[in-house]
């Protein structure tokens, strides 16, 4: 899945306007239940030089990053992904993971990933270059969606980080501090091809 994948800060008291801008023009996502935000959870893989962090930093246009990913932490759901940027598309790819492949994957073993074609060389990659989980982000997603060109537009709400630092991954995992500006939430557009002008001009 290759898509365009546009983040900006908006005000904290912007929220709900956009939220209530987007509702009769846009589907609510199905994860939303209730009409509120889901968690999301992710552990970041790096090296010890923290090779991927600096390249997204210094704006490398072709570099990867390597997550565990669960929702409303229900960790027998997670997933593997990598998220590979190109010049200015994003392509993700995700497999699933049982209970042991993960907690295998967070121990330093990467044998499991063998088993998935795409994801063979990044076994070895991070086997290699001694990857380690080094950070977990959390944050509570909105997300609004269109049955077409894969559009959708999420406002991710108090989000907060930690360092892996516990083989107990629940204490890593629901640790955590705000990072964000105060008073600020991140509002995210994704799509395939085209955006919609409506939708652009409103946002």
């Amino acid at each position: 899945m290759q898509r365009q994948e546009y983040k900006f800060f908006v005000t904290r008291e912007d929220v709900g306007l956009i939220s209530n801008l987007l509702k009769p023009l846009m589907y609510l996502d199905r994860n939303c239940k209730n009409h509120k935000p889901y968690t999301i959870t992710s552990i970041y893989f790096d090296s010890p030089q923290d090779e991927d962090l600096f390249d997204k930093l210094n704006g490398i246009r072709f570099r990867e990053k390597y997550r565990i990913r669960y929702y409303n932490d229900a960790r027998k759901k997670a997933k593997f992904e990598v998220k590979r940027k190109i010049e200015y598309s994003v392509e993700k790819l995700s497999i699933d993971l049982n209970f042991d492949e993960q907690n295998s994957i967070l121990a330093g073993d990467y044998s499991c990933l063998k088993k998935h074609a795409e994801f063979e060389y990044i076994a070895y990659k991070m086997n290699f270059k001694c990857y380690k989980p080094k950070a977990v982000v959390r944050y509570d997603r909105l997300a609004f969606t269109l049955p077409f060109n894969n559009i959708r537009v999420t406002l991710d709400l108090n989000i907060r980080s930690t360092g892996f630092y516990s083989g107990h991954i629940e204490g890593s995992c629901l640790a955590g501090k705000l990072i964000m500006p105060v008073g600020y939430e991140v509002l995210e557009v994704k799509f395939l091809g085209e955006f919609p002008d409506y939708l652009k001009n409103l946002l």
